[in-house]
């Protein structure tokens, strides 16, 4: 017999939760509840974005885990893996041959890690860094102090972990392919300031460098083998932190369109081939807010943001006639993270990313103090990146000593959002204090956009 729901999500992540708990706000005050039924392989998920900081082994593991118990108490959760899609059926199957008819059905279907195909890369202590049970592997690592650890990529998850390894006293190496770490969420100008932090910290980088696979003993790899004469790296571990990819397969398998970046939609993230067919989160093909692109967009906050589009929208399809669908507009990508003891904030495009896509740029930036001069202020460092054809601000990145570039990153992406330009934030009004900002008149975003105005006005000469 197969079992009927208004509305099935494939999915435990950010998507799936998201929806459920909106659903349920709309549905307070109604007395029919929606049928929902959550469908998941992963019933215990990893706390992604905290996974970094539950590596130390004494904190207690519970803490980064998501647990089923809410949604459990919010929906119908069966556990169970989907093979099959049945669109114009409205069924999905499982792997153990149960089907479930649907009125409407959300795929968070998520991503997977990215594993290049090298040599040896099936030994069993190379990792990728995704779910729970990475997680209590890496955890027993840090228990010896005598590991050594490699990480493969130095994005943000890559350096992230090897912060985390170092500050528990793990002999750490990253191996980055490009010229230098965090090669698309970071500006030249930065990155040296970062890069000569995380070698104060005993973390060893080698950029630009290629790996060419695992030198193996038994089922253990116990060096990283890099392109060019360089020395092979010797490991007790490996993390393999190089991107990841969207989890297209059941959907493609069902017919629905697909592309390099995810589950193809219309502009309510409704399935281009059926209007009953929802997507959110790393699965779907996010657009950039600024030039309307196909871009990847993992960040646990693009998934709730879409993820909240989709709820709304189904739930106005189901009781308002579909009349007021709310509209995805792109996403910004706002983005930070910690590392030792600076953070970084950055929203937008780039400068790379920005003539990447096509734009020509000016560029701001600036060096200021983060309080008054008597305090021992520490340097900020900002750059905004401008369209040089209407001034508009289409990036910034923020770097400093201590935990406030995700609000820099805020503003930015707030800014960008609401159409800001460079004469905009060159009469910007902001706050001033001893301890909390620089004097009056040495605004980070202020003499950012005065620099650019001097770069803009010279090319009017």
């Amino acid at each position: 017999m197969t079992e009927e729901h208004d509305i099935v999500i494939v999915g435990n992540g950010p998507v799936g939760r998201v929806i459920v708990h909106m659903m349920t706000h709309f549905q307070q005050n109604m007395k029919e509840k929606l049928s929902i039924l959550m469908i998941t392989k992963e019933p215990i998920l990893a706390f992604r974005c905290s996974m970094p900081y539950g590596l130390d082994s004494e904190k207690d593991m519970d803490q980064f885990l998501v647990p089923p118990k809410m949604m459990k108490e919010m929906c119908n959760f069966k556990e169970g893996t989907v093979t099959e899609i049945l669109p114009e059926e409205n069924i999905i199957k499982t792997k153990a041959g149960e089907s479930y008819k649907y009125k409407h059905l959300v795929l968070g279907l998520g991503s997977r890690p990215f594993i290049p195909p090298f040599k040896n890369v099936d030994s069993e202590n190379i990792v990728a860094f995704r779910v729970k049970e990475d997680l209590q592997k890496l955890r027993e690592v840090t228990k010896n102090k005598k590991n050594k650890v490699a990480v493969i990529g130095g994005g943000y998850i890559g350096i992230e972990v090897a912060v985390e390894l170092a500050e528990l006293g793990i002999d750490v190496s990253v191996v980055e392919m490009a010229p230098s770490i965090l090669p698309v969420s970071s500006e030249p100008e930065l990155v040296s300031v970062i890069q000569e932090e995380v070698k104060k910290h005993g973390v060893k980088l080698y950029e630009n460098s290629k790996v060419t696979g695992f030198t193996k003993d038994g089922n253990k790899a116990v060096a990283v083998e890099l392109d060019g004469n360089l020395d092979p790296i010797p490991v007790d571990y490996v993390v393999m932190a190089v991107g990841v990819r969207p989890n297209t397969q059941i959907a493609e398998k069902a017919g629905l369109e697909t592309a390099r970046f995810g589950i193809k939609t219309d502009e309510f993230l409704r399935t281009t081939k059926y209007q009953n067919i929802w997507t959110a989160g790393d699965v779907l093909e996010k657009k950039s807010f600024i030039s309307g692109q196909p871009m990847p967009s993992e960040f646990a906050t693009t998934a709730v943001f879409t993820s909240k589009i989709v709820a709304h929208n189904i739930f106005n399809t189901l009781f308002g006639q579909g009349k007021q669908l709310q509209k995805y507009v792109g996403s910004i990508n706002g983005n930070c993270a910690s590392l030792f003891d600076y953070s970084i904030g950055q929203s937008g495009f780039t400068e790379f990313l920005a003539k990447r896509a096509g734009y020509e740029v000016i560029t701001g930036y600036s060096e200021t103090p983060d309080k008054y001069p008597q305090l021992n202020p520490q340097k900020v460092y900002c750059k905004l990146i401008f369209d040089k054809t209407n001034q508009k601000l289409i990036g910034g990145t923020v770097l400093r000593k201590g935990l406030s570039a995700g609000q820099n990153a805020d503003w930015i992406s707030l800014a960008i959002q609401m159409g800001v330009g460079l004469r905009d934030i060159m009469q910007f009004q902001y706050s001033s204090h001893p301890m909390l900002n620089p004097k009056a008149n040495e605004n980070l975003f202020l003499y950012s956009a005065m620099d650019a105005m001097k770069k803009f006005m010279q090319l009017k000469k």
